[in-house]
């Protein structure tokens, strides 16, 4: 019997490779109706290692269907980079429109006799694929573009005006370094930018694209560094600005900012070519280096996060960048719904279904102490999501939420200041076996984090402390398996 998508906390509609591991997505790309999906993949196990471009598409950034590796790695891993059109050929590779260039950090290692492996360098690399973005050719002349270095990683190519740009991470130096090319293959530095914001770990996964709010565009940096709460976790952070096709600069704002609370939203990337102005598509790894490769799963690890449409929104007067899912996601995967416009809860309310695959959605006014619900839940655990007033803050609570002794840093409880002065708030939460997303006042706050609940847990339940709180607008509604 086919138990492939069926075992212990697999996912059911959050894309997870068949077999083996997976981590930081790569390359998104729409290209003739197609999202492309590539991410940093084990072909040969279930632990980080071996690293080249796993594969996916999707039509409709719903449902997937997992390819053949596009990019082997040879003498050199493949770490992480991006793709792109190079609709005018400039680099004299591309010979019909089916031309898809691919910009990655190929990593030059070592291995002691005891097969640890030792960094020698990472420089930039190029490949090409003539077939739409399923194949992938190593340019001969690679690498393109080497500092002697092995902390300058994860490169983001596009088009500005005429000519190529792309941003690579000085890792250790928490800076990004800009470069500009004509012809994809020769790189001239330009500017760097870094050093603000949350520096207490390394700096990865640079993405740079404009956003337009009004009459206004910005230019919107996101990386994959720090975390809110140290102690070797580590988060998404965002800076708003200008760029002028060789530096970024930064606005007059508050900094650090993250794009997510959670622990296990990490190396997010923007899908390319999609034309849109006002959102971005994004798409993370959910998972962190400390502790995913201890993670309770067997014969596949990692998974990624829903995609997410990112906009800009004016809040007290600031810009910030707030997140939601497609509407497509409910609309094709909804199964069961259950509603009710208002429950009065003090203590508890339990729902009346059960699930492991679901979404709910609910309103509440600031209570006097905290409230939310529980997901995920049996007699003795749970994972809890909720409020505190004397805080003024939103919080997610895995550390009673089944297996959680893995590893020492898994578990924990994730809070995030609200922004906006709403005396309502709303919340929209994806639950999906081992995963969590959750999104308050339409993404003002999101935090991410997997849990490993036991196999009985699937109880959902509303509740209040200390005092009645009216829970408006309620949605739950179960979600079907896109395998």
């Amino acid at each position: 019997m086919n138990t492939f998508y069926k075992e212990k906390y697999r996912p059911q509609y959050h894309y997870s490779p068949r077999i083996n591991w997976l981590n930081d997505p790569n390359g998104l790309i729409w290209h003739n109706g197609i999202f492309h999906m590539y991410y940093q993949y084990n072909p040969l196990g279930s632990q980080w290692d071996n690293m080249s471009w796993g594969h996916a598409t999707s039509n409709d950034l719903v449902f997937w269907k997992e390819h053949d590796v596009a990019i082997h790695m040879t003498k050199h891993m493949i770490f992480s980079g991006t793709t792109a059109i190079d609709v005018d050929n400039d680099s004299g590779l591309c010979h019909n429109e089916k031309g898809v260039v691919a910009m990655y950090t190929s990593f030059e290692y070592e291995r002691d006799k005891d097969d640890n492996i030792k960094a020698i360098a990472q420089h930039q690399s190029l490949a090409v694929s003539t077939d739409d973005g399923y194949t992938y050719k190593h340019y001969k002349g690679n690498p393109v573009l080497d500092i002697m270095s092995t902390e300058f990683r994860d490169p983001k190519i596009f088009k500005y005006q005429d000519n190529w740009v792309m941003l690579v991470s000085l890792a250790d130096q928490h800076k990004i370094a800009f470069y500009q090319s004509e012809d994809l293959k020769n790189w001239k530095e330009v500017s760097q930018f870094g050093n603000i914001g949350d520096t207490n770990s390394v700096w990865e996964c640079p993405d740079l694209f404009p956003l337009q709010i009004g009459e206004t565009t910005k230019w919107i940096l996101t990386l994959s560094a720090g975390h809110p709460q140290g102690n070797g976790y580590y988060a998404m952070q965002y800076f708003i600005g200008q760029f002028d096709g060789k530096r970024f600069t930064t606005d007059d704002l508050y900094y650090p900012r993250y794009l997510d609370f959670g622990k296990d939203f990490y190396a997010g990337i923007t899908y390319a070519n999609t034309k849109s102005e006002d959102y971005v598509i994004m798409m993370a790894w959910l998972g962190c280096h400390s502790y995913t490769k201890d993670t309770p799963t067997t014969t596949w690890r990692g998974a990624m996060s829903l995609p997410r449409e990112l906009r800009l929104k004016e809040i007290n007067n600031q810009l910030h960048l707030v997140g939601q899912v497609s509407d497509v996601v409910l609309d094709k995967l909804t199964e069961v719904c259950y509603t009710n416009s208002l429950i009065n809860v003090q203590d508890k309310f339990d729902i009346p279904f059960e699930s492991r695959s679901f979404y709910v959605e609910f309103e509440i006014s600031k209570p006097s102490t905290f409230a939310g619900v529980e997901v995920l839940s049996d007699d003795s655990h749970k994972t809890i999501i909720g409020y505190i007033s004397e805080k003024h803050e939103v919080f997610m609570d895995r550390t009673n939420s089944g297996n959680v002794s893995f590893n020492p840093q898994f578990p924990s409880m994730e809070t995030a200041p609200l922004i906006s002065a709403s005396e309502t708030l709303n919340f929209k939460i994806y639950v999906d076996h081992s995963v969590v997303e959750v999104f308050v006042n339409n993404g003002e706050i999101m935090i991410t984090d997997r849990v490993f609940p036991l196999k009985e847990a699937s109880k959902i339940t509303l509740f209040s402390n200390e005092c009645t709180t009216a829970f408006r607008k309620v949605s739950v509604r179960t979600l079907k398996s896109i395998w």
